[in-house]
């Protein structure tokens, strides 16, 4: 009787940890930009953000990220927790959050590499890599975490010549989603 109630106790003593433990991971990798959250519903997103203004896409050229069927807002001069100006936009698949495009402006002394440093300190080791030349002289680099934790995908996309310095984060499950409906579109094309 007693060897069963130290079980029960060690049972629940195991299972509060990995319970913590699990919590802590997944605050360490969070689907959160400043105060932005992926899956938030577009109305409660509209009305605590009230700076925010409707806008178009700003897709990249060969992103990783898929942005179709998506509704866009904006929201710019904002700064990050180190002070640096950025402008975000939004994009808003099935009236949830989706997209969180994050752009870095003004910032010289910013570079892709230093970006790169700090989301592989968050994020861990990236999972794909490409660069695209563009003009035979301008570099277009991306990066891509693609097993991120709590459903999220990101990209940095980024050009020192071009003065762009781009992180997106995504609701993984959406991004399943829109790349299963472009195969079957694009399987309709051959048939």
């Amino acid at each position: 009787m007693k060897s069963i109630n130290i079980n029960k106790i060690r049972i629940s003593i195991i299972i509060f940890f990995l319970l913590c433990s699990a919590n802590l991971l997944g605050q360490s990798k969070s689907n959160t930009f400043l105060d932005y959250k992926l899956g938030t519903k577009k109305e409660e997103f509209l009305n605590s953000n009230l700076d925010i203004a409707k806008a178009s896409s700003d897709h990249l050229w060969f992103s990783i990220i898929s942005d179709r069927d998506m509704e866009f807002y904006r929201v710019e001069n904002k700064k990050t927790s180190s002070g640096d100006k950025i402008n975000i936009t939004f994009g808003f698949y099935n009236d949830r959050l989706a997209n969180i495009m994050v752009s870095y402006e003004d910032n010289f002394f910013l570079t892709g590499s230093s970006l790169l440093d700090a989301l592989e300190t968050k994020y861990g080791a990236y999972t794909d890599e490409k660069s695209h030349i563009v003009n035979n002289n301008m570099y277009i680099y991306q990066y891509y975490w693609g097993k991120a934790k709590n459903n999220l995908v990101i990209e940095l996309y980024y050009s020192q010549e071009l003065a762009i310095k781009i992180v997106t984060y995504a609701d993984k499950s959406v991004q399943k989603e829109l790349a299963k409906k472009k195969e079957r579109e694009n399987s309709k094309l051959i048939e």
